[in-house]
């Protein structure tokens, strides 16, 4: 979803759970890989998950997990741009400053671009089994609770921002990523661009907090 005005404007995009960053999650909870705890990394997903670790030796989990980060990332970026979350000068610099990775590790199911790093590429292929039905169900859950497109409070907070900071309309944008991860968690990824949990975007306060500092590190 994306809203705003006509001519130059404030943008709000929101884009929602189950996608193939939800399937990276998946492939990290069902493994049971020893990714370090880090504020920037989702939590695990909102239902418990069959865990298949067992399937991976020790060394092939370790080997798996430091690869998995950087998978992560390369898909987070992916889909920023994608979605046109490097548009304005200030996002752009970011991107070219701190460089993120931008590789191409396949589609789902099989992601054969990860073919050359057999560790992470294992996990995938191990998760299959049981990734389809759980973001059936996730995604089930999430659509039986109250609609949360948050229009009305994103206008109010862009039309204040612009206000109060004296910037032209069109630096002033929100990319929001949602995931169908538990709890309050959302972490901003770069000016304009936060990745957040569903959960955490039906909490207005949170909601607020999120879009907040989404227009506020445009400026």
């Amino acid at each position: 979803m994306q809203l705003g005005g006509g001519g130059p404007s404030w943008q709000y995009t929101k884009l929602g759970g189950g996608s193939a960053l939800d399937r990276a999650l998946l492939v990290r909870d069902v493994c049971d890989l020893p990714v370090p705890a880090d504020r920037t990394l989702p939590p695990r997903l909102l239902a418990e998950q069959p865990r298949m670790s067992r399937m991976l030796s020790q060394e092939e989990r370790s080997a798996a997990a430091p690869q998995w980060i950087r998978w992560w990332r390369a898909l987070v970026n992916l889909q920023v741009r994608s979605a046109g979350g490097y548009a304005t000068p200030r996002q752009a610099a970011w991107r070219d400053e701190l460089d993120p990775p931008f590789e191409d590790g396949g589609s789902w199911p099989h992601y054969d671009g990860l073919a050359d790093r057999p560790a992470p590429h294992k996990a995938v292929l191990v998760s299959l089994t049981h990734t389809d039905a759980w973001l059936r169900e996730a995604q089930d859950r999430a659509g039986q609770e109250e609609p949360d497109d948050h229009f009305e409070l994103a206008r109010s907070l862009a039309e204040a921002t612009i206000v109060e900071h004296g910037v032209s309309p069109d630096t002033v944008r929100a990319l929001v990523i949602e995931l169908l991860v538990p709890d309050q968690w959302w972490s901003r990824w770069s000016p304009g661009v936060v990745v957040a949990g569903s959960t955490a975007m039906r909490n207005s306060r949170v909601a607020r907090s999120v879009l907040q500092s989404a227009y506020w590190s445009c400026l």
